[in-house]
């Protein structure tokens, strides 16, 4: 009985090819076009077609992808709908974003994420340069505003309460207050507003989120440029160093011994020699000159000066090495140049240079 049910069906079949036109099939032998296969002798855009393409793109679209306007009657997977959920970030499969029964966070901003957004906000041109060059902070901490909200723990592990321990940073008369979050100190702690002025970007300047190791592809960070080290988005040795090196040579400065062991003899008073020497300091657009100046002068008072010096000259060092600050000539420079800064540069990096220095 199966039988003449088969052969029905394979006659159905073949009566419902012997129907349709005949197209040639592509594919068997790849060095050669098939014979009678359809050739396109003029192409005619439609703005479908154009917005097709576009779907998705926040304008101005960048430079990369000037090859649309050459794409033409080319098959190209980028119109047409690719991964789901967080790979989605065109929004081609666009959808309600499911429901879940767990309670929201504290810190849970805006609505509920849509598919493909936070793989969007990942390749945002805001992490990339140029355009992370001129980001604001208000720009950044719209997505990465825990930085700000995280505290440290009001009792560690092991039952220590803060506020009976000191903290490394906590060991100069400058730093106020309870402990604080990495980023906290930087940015909105008392002595953070009162001397420094930096920004996200003064450390970030963005990181390919695709590979952390530069030089890896032609169009990558190259090696040695200094944005970025292996699997960190900080080169820490070009920025962090600056503040949180050991203190300089105490030979170098003609001093009898270290400035922790001979800072009393010296009245902790920076300002006794460098009112002449290297009176050109502090000329960078992350640190407020005047207000470090007021207050070592304010300092000597109470002998508590060389703290607003020291705080980042060696007082909260987590490296084992100085720092080589530029040296900025001065008022009254000797020309001859001393051996241990023939290897120094001679001003500060271009992008930390202060544009209006009146400003300060």
């Amino acid at each position: 009985m199966r039988l003449p049910v088969l052969i029905l069906l394979l006659a159905g079949m073949n009566a419902a090819i012997a129907g349709t036109p005949a197209h040639p099939l592509a594919g068997l032998q790849p060095d050669a076009r098939p014979a009678g296969a359809p050739v396109i002798h003029q192409h005619m855009s439609s703005e479908a077609a154009k917005a097709r393409l576009q779907r998705g793109i926040v304008a101005p679209a960048p430079a990369s992808l000037d090859v649309m306007r050459d794409q033409e009657a080319w098959y190209t997977p980028f119109d047409r709908p690719g991964m789901l959920s967080y790979y989605d970030l065109r929004g081609w499969h666009a959808a309600a974003p499911k429901k879940t029964t767990a309670k929201k966070s504290a810190k849970t901003r805006g609505s509920a994420e849509k598919p493909g957004e936070h793989l969007r906000a990942t390749y945002s041109a805001l992490h990339f340069k140029p355009a992370i060059e001129t980001a604001t902070d208000a720009q950044c901490l719209a997505c990465h505003a825990e930085v700000l909200e995280d505290k440290p723990l009001a009792r560690s592990p092991a039952g220590v309460a803060t506020q009976d321990s000191l903290a490394w940073y906590q060991q100069v008369s400058t730093y106020q207050g309870e402990q604080d979050s990495f980023h906290r100190r930087h940015l909105v702690t008392p002595l953070a507003k009162q001397l420094m002025d930096m920004k996200c970007t003064t450390c970030h300047q963005g990181h390919d989120p695709r590979d952390e190791a530069p030089g890896t592809s032609a169009n990558s960070v190259a090696q040695g440029s200094g944005d970025f080290t292996l699997r960190k988005t900080v080169n820490t040795e070009a920025i962090c160093l600056k503040c949180h090196g050991q203190p300089s040579d105490y030979t170098i400065m003609g001093l009898p011994g270290p400035w922790r062991e001979v800072r009393v003899d010296m009245q902790n008073d920076c300002l006794a020699c460098h009112a002449v020497f290297r009176t050109n300091r502090h000329q960078v657009n992350y640190l407020k000159p005047a207000a470090i100046e007021a207050a070592a002068e304010a300092g000597r008072e109470n002998m508590s000066g060389g703290d607003v010096c020291f705080g980042c000259h060696g007082g909260r060092a987590w490296y084992r090495i100085a720092n080589p600050f530029a040296r900025n000539a001065w008022p009254g420079m000797p020309e001859e140049v001393p051996d241990w800064a023939k290897d120094r540069p001679t001003s500060s990096e271009a992008r930390f240079l202060i544009k209006n220095p009146a400003a300060k």
